[in-house]
């Protein structure tokens, strides 16, 4: 007698199953283990930070210093807190100059690919008030004090927070709210779910969020362009 044949689908299902299953496993025990690491440099001849993280918030306050000082809180996910420190001691922040920008980024030292999925930071930024910033996180919020120059804001999940700038704005995320204060520029603004507020200064204002509403503040007197737009929502 033959031996009677799986079918096709069954099989499939059945390996997709043992998958999850064995996916399931590996991060069963993994605990969050927190460490502290920080960077600084001196700014001169430098005009615009771009600081990179893959996972994290990101927090940029405004000092008196001249130079720019990051405390960076990181989180490994590991079972055992000594393979947790080894990651963490192997990555860091570390910049490079681009012309008159500094770019900041996560240097995994030479860390696995599944090692580097265990790693997030999140930064907190001190940072000059003339010098441009363009920030970009896939996971965290971003929050920032007053600049007095352009800034660039990006982020896959989370929320946006400017309370305002003297120069041009540019801001995205894909899954949050964002709250901008006076922006004397021009103000872009894009988000998928969430809504929007917004001050609008002397330059033009452009908002789109596919799930919100969208608030814009207006300065008595003043003249600019608004291209707002929602697909579930109000524009006000």
């Amino acid at each position: 007698m033959k031996p009677k044949m799986r079918p096709p689908a069954l099989l499939l299902l059945t390996a997709l199953l043992v998958g999850a299953v064995s996916s399931a496993a590996a991060g069963w025990g993994e605990k969050e283990h927190r460490f502290t690491d920080s960077f600084e440099s001196d700014l001169d001849g430098v005009t615009a930070v771009r600081l990179v993280l893959r996972n994290g918030s990101i927090r940029v306050k405004t000092w008196d210093e001249s130079g720019i000082d990051i405390e960076v809180a990181e989180v490994v996910k590991q079972k055992s807190r000594a393979k947790a420190e080894k990651i963490a001691g192997r990555a860091r922040l570390a910049g490079r100059r681009e012309g008159s920008t500094l770019v900041i980024e996560v240097d995994y030292g030479g860390l696995s690919r599944r090692d580097r999925e265990k790693y997030m930071c999140s930064a907190r930024v001190r940072l000059p008030r003339g010098i441009a910033v363009d920030l970009f996180s896939t996971n965290g919020s971003i929050r920032l004090d007053r600049r007095d120059a352009d800034v660039s804001a990006r982020t896959s999940n989370g929320a946006i927070f400017l309370d305002g700038c003297t120069g041009n704005a540019d801001l995205k995320t894909s899954n949050g709210a964002v709250k901008v204060g006076v922006v004397k520029g021009d103000l872009s603004v894009i988000s998928t779910n969430g809504a929007l507020r917004l001050a609008a200064g002397a330059g033009d204002v452009s908002a789109e969020t596919t799930n919100g509403s969208i608030t814009v503040d207006v300065i008595p007197g003043s003249g600019f362009l608004v291209d707002a737009e929602t697909s579930n929502g109000k524009v006000i």
